[in-house]
């Protein structure tokens, strides 16, 4: 799954990073002066896994800070396996939450929390994370199959989350 989701869902040219230059990038595929990396960096409050590169991106934008993009494509080597992406992916989805709370970015700098505001508006949150207490071993069982349908992951995210935070 690790190796679908990098390929499907993060490797995009330097084409289309260009036409939206702060909306996706990872620090990989980016040079910025020495000097800026110093003061900005990563933020030290982000201490679990998840969406780091996307604060210090959106840092960067905050401070008007031009950032050059390179076409340097992202390999995966597969070594990660699918039940530790899925754990990952987990608290990844705290993390936004988190990084929204606390404004590192806005709820609608990432697709996941923007959802998850929609969905807490109009109090689906409850049933949300009903419907993933009863559907989990579902998912989780095609999400480690050797075929994972990602729309699935968006979906285990989400209940996730909804489950975590209620």
């Amino acid at each position: 799954m690790r190796w679908k989701y990098g390929n499907e869902r993060e490797i995009k040219s330097i084409s289309h990073r260009l036409k939206k230059p702060y909306d996706f990038t990872f620090s990989w595929n980016l040079i910025i002066k020495r000097e800026i990396f110093k003061t900005i960096s990563f933020h030290k409050q982000i201490k679990n896994y998840g969406y780091e590169d996307l604060i210090f991106i959106k840092n960067l934008e905050k401070q008007h800070i031009f950032i050059h993009h390179i076409d340097n494509p992202l390999t995966h080597l597969n070594e990660e396996n699918s039940l530790l992406f899925l754990e990952k992916s987990k608290k990844a989805s705290i993390n936004a939450y988190y990084a929204t709370q606390n404004s590192f970015v806005n709820k609608k700098d990432i697709h996941l929390t923007k959802v998850f505001y929609i969905i807490k508006k109009y109090k689906l949150n409850f049933f949300l994370a009903l419907f993933f207490d009863f559907l989990e071993p579902t998912m989780k069982q095609n999400l480690v199959s050797k075929r994972p349908f990602l729309f699935l992951l968006d979906l285990y995210k989400l209940g996730y989350l909804c489950k975590k935070i209620n």
